[in-house]
């Protein structure tokens, strides 16, 4: 997670997604954080409804911890898909 948040703006994309994958499957104790990275690095290399889709299901999901849901439903809004699925 580190490397890929210290390099997520300059990193080969297909490098980092590589990274990230194995980290962002169901019961991983990471996967909030990798999905979260995920949805950056989508918006990055313009797959805006992607990264719309990541950041609303981060925002709904009550599992996640508060301050992922919270930063997902501030991209919501940046992302122009508006603040109702930050719920």
């Amino acid at each position: 997670l580190l490397i890929v948040m210290h390099t997520l703006d300059a990193g080969p994309p297909e490098e980092l997604a590589a990274r990230l994958a194995p980290l962002a499957v169901p019961g991983n104790p990471w996967r909030f954080n990798a999905t979260e990275l995920q949805a950056l690095l989508a918006d990055r290399k313009g797959e805006r409804a992607t990264a719309i889709r990541l950041f609303r299901a981060l925002a709904t999901d009550a599992e996640a911890p508060a301050g992922v849901r919270g930063r997902a439903g501030q991209m919501l809004a940046v992302l122009g898909a508006g603040r109702e699925a930050a719920g």
